[in-house]
C-alpha cells in the first residue's frame, strides 16, 4: 500500500485518537503536541511478539511523548494514556495493524487507565487488593503496573485480551445510571 496513504491514515488516527476529554485539565496545547509526536510515531516497533520488548518501546515512546507536551502536564500517567489509547487505535485499524504487523502484539498491548476504566476494576477486585486510585495526574508507573496487572487477569476471565477491556469497562462505567439513547 501507497505509503502515502498509511502516513495520512495514521495521522487521521492521532489526530482522532487525541479528544478533548483524553487530555482534560491540560495546558492547551496539549492535544496538538501528542498528535504530532504520534504521526510521527514509528509503529513498526510495537508489531513484536515478545513482551520485554514491547514493553521496552512503551516505556521509550511514553518518556519520549513526556518530554514533547506542554509544561505544566508532563506527567507519565497522562503521556502512557495518550499512548495507549493511540497504539488501540491503531492495532483497531485493519491498515496499521496490517502495515506493521500490529496483530503480534494483541496480548501485549495496555488497556488505557483513566479513572472510569479504574474504577471499574476496583469494582472487579477486592478493594484491600488495590492501592487507592490518585487520580491521572498522580498515577506512577507502579500503581500503573498494579492496575494493568488486574486487567490482565480480568481480561483473561473474559477471554479477551487486555486491550479491548477499554470497550467493556469504560461502556460499562459510562453506561451505568444512564438512560438509553434510542430513538
Amino acid at each position: 500500500m501507497a505509503g502515502c496513504l498509511i502516513d495520512s491514515i495514521q495521522r487521521f488516527v492521532a489526530t482522532t485518537s487525541v479528544g478533548a476529554s483524553t487530555v482534560r485539565g491540560s495546558p492547551r496545547g496539549t492535544a496538538d503536541k501528542a498528535r504530532a509526536f504520534l504521526t510521527k510515531l514509528q509503529l513498526q516497533q510495537f508489531g513484536v511478539e515478545h513482551e520485554s520488548e514491547f514493553q521496552w518501546h512503551l516505556d521509550e515512546a511514553t518518556k519520549q511523548l513526556k518530554k514533547r507536551l506542554p509544561r505544566g502536564r508532563r506527567d507519565w500517567a497522562l503521556s502512557r494514556k495518550i499512548l495507549n489509547i493511540f497504539l488501540r487505535y491503531a492495532f483497531y485499524n485493519h491498515y496499521l495493524r496490517k502495515q506493521y504487523n500490529l496483530h503480534l502484539a494483541e496480548s501485549l498491548f495496555e488497556v488505557p487507565i483513566d479513572s472510569v476504566v479504574a474504577k471499574e476494576l476496583r469494582k472487579a477486585f477486592p478493594r484491600k487488593t488495590f492501592s487507592p486510585w490518585p487520580g491521572l495526574k498522580e498515577l506512577d508507573p507502579k500503581r500503573h503496573a498494579e492496575y494493568q496487572d488486574r486487567a490482565k487477569v480480568l481480561a483473561h476471565k473474559c477471554g479477551i485480551a487486555r486491550v479491548h477491556l477499554d470497550a467493556v469497562l469504560w461502556v460499562q462505567g459510562r453506561g451505568e445510571n444512564r438512560s438509553s439513547d434510542t430513538a
